[in-house]
């Protein structure tokens, strides 16, 4: 019995030495991200930088690095030839700082190339999605959100909005008053921290927020009935949402939501 172990141990030893190394191997450290892949699946491999994709510059905003990357990889596998060696990259959530933010994810792509001045013949990309599903890419038609322009490098320039005086007299002139409307607030916002899930324009889309105060009537009282009913009393409030960069009514609220 004691000769067929020590002839076992022996084998043993002569098919670890074949193997190069008898227990478990050592996994091999995760390669870098390389460009147009996806980000790591790994905290133990480092991110790769801008320069490793393919990028003169990232600036991230508030997303995390690992998510910066997969949606700017995103952009540049659905629009290649906007993106070089001499490209700068902005990438941030769409929606404000501070924000009432929609629950769907939402973030811009900004992409700057060489020598362009901030502001002038950018491409702007929006990738989002709702929860539980896989993100889209497409073009950001609307204007720069003024947070995003304070991003890209160089001097931020002003964006040309209209004035609250301006936005007040339409967002009275849309309203229906049985009593003189007043103004009680013009505040600058933004579409999505107003109306939040409206599809009307572009959550981080400029808007004036005019709070008007009167005797707003709904416009039914419900289908006919056998038993007449009374109408509710009417709102005393309206918020009445005005495009900052046109000037244009875009939707009311009656009565205006409570603040959050």
């Amino acid at each position: 019995m004691g000769d067929q172990v020590r002839r076992f141990s022996l084998g043993l030893l002569i098919l670890c030495g074949l193997v190069a190394a008898c227990g478990t191997p050592t996994p091999s450290a995760s390669p870098l991200v390389t460009k147009g892949g996806p980000p790591p699946t790994s905290t133990a491999a480092p991110s790769p930088t801008a320069a490793a994709v393919g990028w003169a510059s990232l600036n991230c905003g508030r997303l995390d690095h690992a998510t910066c990357l997969r949606i700017v990889m995103m952009v540049e596998q659905y629009e290649p030839a906007q993106f070089g060696p001499t490209v700068g990259v902005v990438a941030d959530y769409g929606c404000p700082p501070g924000a009432h933010c929609p629950a769907f994810f939402q973030a811009l792509v900004v992409l700057i190339p060489a020598g362009t001045s901030s502001g002038a013949d950018l491409a702007v990309f929006e990738v989002s999605g709702m929860p539980d599903q896989p993100e889209t890419v497409g073009p950001y038609p609307y204007s720069l959100p003024p947070f995003m322009m304070s991003l890209l490098p160089g001097p931020s320039p002003s964006p040309v909005l209209v004035t609250a005086d301006a936005a007040a007299a339409t967002a009275i002139d849309s309203a229906s008053s049985t009593i003189p409307v007043k103004v009680v607030s013009t505040k600058l916002s933004t579409y999505g921290a107003q109306a939040e899930g409206g599809s009307l324009r572009g959550p981080g889309s400029p808007v004036w927020a005019v709070l008007l105060s009167g005797s707003f009537g709904f416009p039914s009282c419900g289908p006919m009935t056998a038993t007449p009913h009374p109408c509710p009393s009417p709102a005393t409030s309206a918020l009445i949402l005005i495009d900052a960069q046109t000037g244009a009514f875009i939707e009311g609220f009656v009565p205006a939501p409570s603040p959050s």
